[in-house]
């Protein structure tokens, strides 16, 4: 695929959001800024762990990682038939296959490439945050701009918004 996405992507990684973060938390001047959170400096990655011996190690491990993430997706499908309200997903169902196949791409390269397996996995999780910040700013520009014609918007979409945002804020929190 040629989809210009992949390129800037590749570039971007999650110290590059970090330190955006704190650049925009430094502009901030006409809001409350919590203390705390602009003096925070972007961390570096931790080291990586031990580099397994031998290929049939990593095949054990990335066989234990995907049991472990099928383990993970059932009982996450377990709790979210028990909750009342589904949560509002983040990404249409395109992006989240492309998403899905990306990383299966970047766990299967895991074997020849680690050091590359994991350069392209911090680059993917910083689009995937990256994407989410532009879908949030997008709906909340669109409320925005309905409040500064003067229209009324419904009670219904600042519920749907503020849900999405709930439901963002629980599956962030409960990581």
């Amino acid at each position: 695929m040629n989809d210009p996405r992949r390129t800037d992507d590749a570039r971007l990684s999650t110290a590059d959001l970090a330190a955006a973060g704190e650049r925009a938390n430094e502009r901030v001047n006409d809001r409350a800024v919590d203390p705390a959170n602009a003096q925070r400096q972007p961390q570096p990655p931790q080291a990586a762990a031990a580099r397994p011996q031998t290929d049939r190690d990593v095949t054990r491990e990335a066989q234990r990682a995907q049991q472990d993430q099928q383990a993970a997706a059932a009982a996450a499908a377990k709790r979210q038939a028990a909750e009342p309200e589904r949560p509002t997903p983040m990404f249409g169902r395109d992006e989240t296959n492309d998403f899905h196949q990306r990383w299966v791409d970047i766990q299967t390269g895991f074997v020849d490439e680690p050091r590359q397996a994991v350069e392209r996995a911090d680059a993917l999780v910083a689009a995937a945050i990256k994407r989410l910040a532009e879908s949030f700013a997008q709906e909340r520009s669109a409320l925005e701009q309905q409040w500064a014609r003067g229209a009324d918007v419904s009670t219904e979409d600042l519920r749907l918004a503020l849900q999405k945002y709930r439901g963002f804020f629980d599956r962030l929190l409960s990581v």
